[in-house]
């Protein structure tokens, strides 16, 4: 399962653009620009469920955490092979993360 994660609108937020600029390790020109592009500037892609599951999980929800305490929601898509993204609700993606908890390390 593939997933990528944009702002659900144009944001500005200076503290949103440094958590992604400290934790993804982006630009913080770039953080800034994906942000003011709401949707259409993804700022994460991962696939999950591979090697690095553990820090694909840390990740994503440290990226859920503090775009909820900004008040700031997500988007979030579903990205099959060969099929075009699907929106996929926040609370589903983790569904699917507690539910594969436990089994990668």
């Amino acid at each position: 399962m593939k997933i990528a994660l944009a702002s659900l609108l144009p944001a500005t937020d200076l503290h949103l653009a440094t958590f992604l600029h400290r934790r993804l390790a982006l630009s913080l020109a770039h953080a800034r620009g994906q942000l003011a592009l709401g949707t259409s500037g993804t700022f994460y892609t991962c696939e999950l469920y591979g090697n690095d599951h553990v820090q694909r999980d840390s990740e994503i929800r440290d990226i859920v955490r503090v775009f909820a305490e900004r008040n700031a929601p997500l988007q979030v898509w579903e990205m099959d092979a060969g099929q075009s993204p699907e929106p996929l609700e926040e609370a589903h993606l983790l569904n699917a993360l507690d539910a594969a908890a436990g089994g990668y390390r």
